[in-house]
């Protein structure tokens, strides 16, 4: 049964948590008592999409009415869902890539990137948000469909869905880490690069948040709440670094 929404009073029925949900925060939630807030993405994101969520726009259009997660993907489907499951690589494989080239730069990125992963688990601890297609699922929103992994089906890697959609707390949506952690990537690779060319690493975050849209995994707030963290880290990893003392590749301690 549909938890009962009043206005745009956040929602406080949790859904229950499974084995393979990440216990800290979820753990964390529960003993402080917090709720799991509903309705504040719906509004904003159906004010954005002119009534309908963004979501609900993007599978109407390209999966069709009913979106089937068993009808058979797109091109795009397959471009989306490898965008996607990108996230779980690109940063330790840039670190992984700095350490044997560069240390300093290595110290830099890691700076970075542990801030946003920091960042956002606080932010899943003190504010638990349940994404659309949980809403969908509690009658919240208009139907949609988790569609996360659907465009490996056909390349035969599609048992690999259970690895995407198993990871993670199905509450921690706000803000989104996939989206933070893409602009921080190429947010970081332009600054760091000289090449004209770099600024098309921002394609990127672009094609991260129109997949984590269209799966139904984040609403749109989610993904410039994942934005602006990014630039948070960066600029505050930036000020760090210009204090006396403390390099872009260092770890030490302010001097007095």
């Amino acid at each position: 049964m549909a938890p009962a929404v009043t206005g745009d009073a956040p929602e406080t029925v949790a859904p229950p948590t499974t084995g393979r949900t990440r216990r800290l925060p979820r753990g964390l939630t529960d003993e402080l008592g917090l709720p799991v807030h509903w309705t504040m993405p719906i509004r904003v994101d159906e004010w954005l999409g002119g009534g309908t969520t963004p979501t609900e726009h993007l599978q109407s259009a390209w999966c069709g009415r009913p979106c089937l997660r068993a009808a058979s993907p797109s091109w795009y489907d397959v471009v989306l869902t490898t965008v996607y499951a990108s996230h779980f690589l690109v940063g330790l494989s840039l670190a992984a890539v700095l350490w044997v080239r560069d240390r300093a730069a290595w110290v830099q990125w890691m700076r970075r990137y542990l801030m946003i992963c920091f960042g956002a688990l606080v932010v899943y601890v003190l504010y638990p948000m349940a994404p659309p297609w949980m809403a969908a699922r509690e009658g919240l929103v208009g139907e949609v469909t988790r569609l996360t992994g659907r465009g490996w089906d056909d390349l035969g890697i599609g048992r690999l869905d259970l690895f995407l959609q198993g990871v993670g707390n199905p509450v921690a949506a706000m803000p989104s880490l996939h989206a933070g952690i893409a602009f921080l990537v190429a947010v970081h690779a332009v600054q760091r690069l000289r090449s004209p060319w770099r600024w098309l690493l921002l394609a990127y975050p672009a094609l991260m948040s129109l997949a984590l849209v269209y799966f139904a995994e984040h609403y749109v707030v989610d993904i410039v709440a994942g934005a602006v963290l990014a630039l948070a880290v960066v600029a505050v990893a930036g000020l760090w670094e210009r204090q006396p003392g403390v390099g872009p590749g260092q770890v030490g301690t302010v001097r007095g």
